[in-house]
């Protein structure tokens, strides 16, 4: 079963990648950071400086002296000290942090983009260089790039805090803002933590004329009896006949087989590929937009779909980017699962 599929808050990517447990202090969001005449070289730069020169290819060294250099406010000498690592000693992903963040102190974006793009491509299920790409291009103006860098982090790992923000902050300069209602529907089932803000900002959103279609109607209990493992339903896509989904809040999206979406007439072999966290790991999926999922009395429209292959068990999984357009209220006693309007359930 797929558990997850895959938005003026900014990201700082902390978690180091597997293999190196140290934090990445170098690499976080700096752009904002005011420039100031740069002072002497501290004794600890000054120290590793003359280290690296006894040993040019001590990764350790290297880095530490990169990072040195960038809490004193020399990036350049950072890059310069990095360039002559490369070419002596070869490549070494952990100093491309460093690079990175040198880049974005001195706003060189597309520089800052290439050093990602060597990340991304040798760590693929690697979230933190997904988001650090999608930063900078979003600092370039690339929104469109920066979306779909922003979409595959959290499609890799659904419950991120921030990034979701950004994605929809990125919509909405992109003149998509309705766009930005699911990414932040998640955050807010994923992360309570964060609902206010996010709720905040769904409210806007849906007060907008052109994104008040989005919200969920009606009202419907689904039941599936005390003790039951798992709850499925009749759900109608798109007016055709009704398919049998599994009811999983787990699923961070609609995910449909790939034979109940060739029965839909679904042309998701045009839609776009994604990375995205399954039960079995990670995956390719095509990614898409259903125009309308009904289920009993209650009914969504633009909801956003992942199609597989490799779904087991079930026609499909009916995910949060239909779940969460509503008020959901489940009664384990009972065994039933009641989903709200979000209009009808504020008053």
């Amino acid at each position: 079963m797929i558990v997850a599929v895959a938005a003026p808050f900014v990201y700082r990517a902390i978690r180091a990648p597997v293999g190196d447990a140290r934090p990445a202090r170098a690499v976080e969001k700096a752009a904002s950071v005011v420039e100031k005449p740069a002072p002497a070289l501290s004794d600890k730069s000054a120290e590793l400086g003359a280290a690296v020169d006894k040993e040019p290819c001590d990764r350790g060294n290297i880095v530490q002296l990169c990072d040195s250099l960038i809490r004193d406010r020399e990036p350049r000498l950072c890059l310069t000290r990095a360039d002559a690592f490369f070419a002596r000693c070869g490549e070494y992903w952990r100093l491309r942090w460093a690079t990175y963040a040198a880049h974005q102190r001195l706003s060189e974006w597309d520089l800052a983009i290439t050093d990602t793009t060597g990340l991304v491509t040798q760590f693929p299920d690697d979230h933190d260089y997904r988001i650090w790409r999608g930063l900078a291009y979003a600092e370039k103006g690339d929104l469109p790039h920066a979306i779909a860098d922003y979409e595959q982090a959290i499609a890799i790992e659904p419950r991120l805090s921030d990034v979701p923000f950004n994605l929809a902050d990125a919509y909405r300069k992109l003149g998509r803002p309705c766009d930005g209602i699911f990414p932040l529907e998640q955050l807010s089932f994923f992360n309570p933590d964060r609902d206010a803000n996010a709720r905040r900002r769904l409210r806007e959103l849906y007060d907008d004329p052109q994104c008040s279609d989005r919200m969920g109607t009606g009202k419907a209990t689904l039941r599936f009896g005390t003790g039951a493992r798992r709850v499925t339903s009749k759900v109608t896509i798109n007016g055709a006949t009704p398919a049998s989904l599994i009811v999983d809040t787990g699923a961070s999206t609609v995910v449909l087989g790939a034979q109940l979406a060739t029965r839909l007439g679904l042309r998701y072999d045009q839609w776009p590929t994604r990375r995205a966290a399954t039960a079995g790991g990670m995956r390719e999926i095509r990614t898409g937009y259903l125009d309308v999922v009904t289920v009993q009395g209650v009914s969504a429209r633009h909801v956003e779909c992942a199609i597989t292959d490799d779904l087991v068990g079930a026609e499909g999984l009916l995910g949060l980017s239909f779940l969460a357009r509503f008020e959901m209220h489940a009664d384990p006693s009972k065994g039933v699962l009641t989903l709200v309007d979000r209009r009808a359930a504020a008053h």
